[in-house]
């Protein structure tokens, strides 16, 4: 596990080696992740010297 902190904009960076990762939020103690599919929870595929843009919304406190 690779853990990596959001500045106040929530913006992040890490260099990961290629290959396939699960994507988390972590806050107060607890896990949090909003996309599914048949390859995992939030996968997201890293591929040799390029650059992976994501978009995690974070809506678990989110009112309608």
């Amino acid at each position: 596990m690779t853990i990596v902190e959001s500045d106040n904009e929530g913006f992040f960076q890490i260099e990961l080696e290629p290959g396939n990762y699960s994507l988390f939020v972590k806050e107060d103690g607890k896990f949090y992740s909003n996309l599914f599919d048949s390859n995992g929870i939030f996968p997201v595929y890293i591929e040799l010297d390029k650059v992976s843009e994501v978009r995690f919304d974070i809506t678990y406190k989110a009112t309608f």
